[in-house]
């Protein structure tokens, strides 16, 4: 199967379909327009409506992807995707059709064992270029150019023992810089400064506590970029930058568990950044106050239920408030809806796939923000989930029931906003009698809400 189906209470009540439609806001940016992800809320709308989502419309990766980068990648207004391919050794990318589906992935090399993607304009061209982590010994960074269309050219790979990389313009000379983690022997942090047409200068290694995950933003108000680190002994740290490509000493909060994702963005909205991270250990996401010095203040924790992964930030809602969305490496990826002041709401739960590393962006060009979750520790792929919030009825996203029994495809056709078409049997090998051995329209085809999926079943006979 394409997709992973856990046990999250009973299928039909993971908050698929929950919530009720709100007023569509204005249009979304598909991306935010810098290498950062620092994210400001307004101010908090009335009413707001708990966020309903589709079915997962799953889309093949390399092997054990990570990520996703979520962003126009060929220029055409469609948000596209790329995933980091562990054991692929390259990049998938995936170009969006502008319904929430996608085209055929084209895959990429990297040096081997990337476990990191960021997405940059790091040749200053207008388009976005991507470079990756790998674990490779002794570690690398890989520098992928884009030609315009989403046709990457493996530029050039420098050596830094990396496990995960940021993008900025860390030392103000107007060209993009890029930031690496190391997750073990306490290299802290590596800058590798941008030398412009996307080539990079020697690494200069800024010892400190070692690094799962990194972000990047101005969390002191002082127009330099600083970083906030996801540890491995569970903590997080601040680094602030000095504006000239070098980080200062680092500042720990315990989070309760490794936190491999970390997120800044105002989440209260009262101008300064504040710091979400996720807590592997304990199951929960942890929110982190900022006082705009460059210091965070008390930690509140939201408990997930299963191991958090990724933190994504973004307003899932309509209301003009920043919610989170969370991957987890066992459970489902989950939603809690922000309230404006830094706290949220209730766990909703999205589905019953596993699913890690995650991106939000308009996918559809609906003008609501949807979600997408790379499988990571479990698979190849990458699921779509498309917010419907506004729409009278989820779309159709045809999942994939191949060798699944007429009555478990019908279950799941049905859960994935789509009705039961045409039925025939057909040939096949003699262990796939009774079994779905074909369908039509494809697996992560999106359509109307109740088009019909045909299903052709095995009667057990070859040719």
């Amino acid at each position: 199967m394409v997709f992973r189906r856990v046990a999250v209470g009973s299928l039909v009540g993971v908050g698929l379909f929950a919530g009720v439609a709100g007023a569509s806001p204005p249009r979304l940016a598909a991306f935010p327009p810098t290498p950062t992800s620092a994210l400001t809320a307004t101010q908090a709308l009335p009413a707001a409506t708990q966020p309903r989502f589709s079915a997962p419309a799953s889309n093949r990766t390399g092997e054990l992807s990570t990520g996703p980068v979520a962003a126009d990648l060929n220029g055409d207004g469609a948000v596209d995707l790329a995933t980091a391919d562990q054991e692929s050794h390259g990049i998938s990318v995936l170009l969006g059709k502008g319904d929430g589906s996608f085209r055929k992935r084209v895959a990429f090399r990297t040096a081997r064992v990337p476990v990191d993607i960021v997405g940059a304009d790091l040749d200053a061209d207008g388009d976005l270029d991507l470079a990756t982590a790998s674990a490779n010994r002794p570690g690398s960074i890989t520098v992928l150019l884009n030609d315009g269309a989403a046709g990457f050219r493996r530029d050039r790979t420098y050596a830094a023992e990396a496990f995960t990389v940021a993008a900025a313009d860390v030392d103000r000379d107007g060209r993009v810089d890029l930031v690496t983690g190391a997750s073990d022997n306490r290299r802290g942090l590596g800058v590798l400064p941008g030398t412009g047409a996307g080539r990079f200068g020697r690494v200069r290694r800024l010892p400190g506590p070692n690094a799962f995950k990194l972000d990047l933003g101005d969390v002191n108000g002082d127009g330099a970029v600083d970083a906030a680190i996801g540890t491995p002994n569970g903590r997080v740290a601040i680094r602030l930058g000095a504006g000239d490509g070098a980080f200062g000493p680092a500042r720990s909060y315990r989070t309760g568990g490794d936190a491999v994702g970390v997120t800044l963005a105002d989440l209260d909205g009262d101008g300064t950044l504040d710091l979400a991270a996720s807590d592997t250990g304990g199951d929960n996401v942890a929110i982190f106050r900022g006082n705009g010095d460059g210091s965070l203040g008390g930690r509140r924790m939201y408990r997930l239920g299963y191991s958090a992964y990724a933190v994504v930030v973004a307003d899932l809602s309509g209301d003009g408030v920043l919610d989170i969305a969370t991957g987890a490496f066992d459970g489902s990826p989950a939603v809690r809806i922000g309230r404006g002041d830094g706290t949220f709401g209730k766990l909703q739960y999205l589905g019953w796939v596993l699913f890690g590393g995650g991106a939000a962006a308009d996918f559809n060009g609906d003008g609501w923000t949807d979600l997408a979750f790379a499988a990571h520790e479990e698979g190849d792929d990458v699921s779509v989930f498309l917010n419907w919030t506004a729409a009278a009825a989820p779309p159709c996203v045809v999942l994939n029931v191949r060798r699944d029994s007429l009555r478990t495809a019908r279950r799941y056709i049905r859960l994935g906003g789509c009705g039961v078409g045409q039925i025939r049997r057909g040939p096949s090998r003699p262990y796939l009698r009774g079994l779905v051995v074909a369908q039509h329209p494809r697996p992560a085809t999106v359509l109307p809400n109740g088009s019909l999926v045909d299903l052709t079943i095995g009667n057990g006979r070859r040719r």
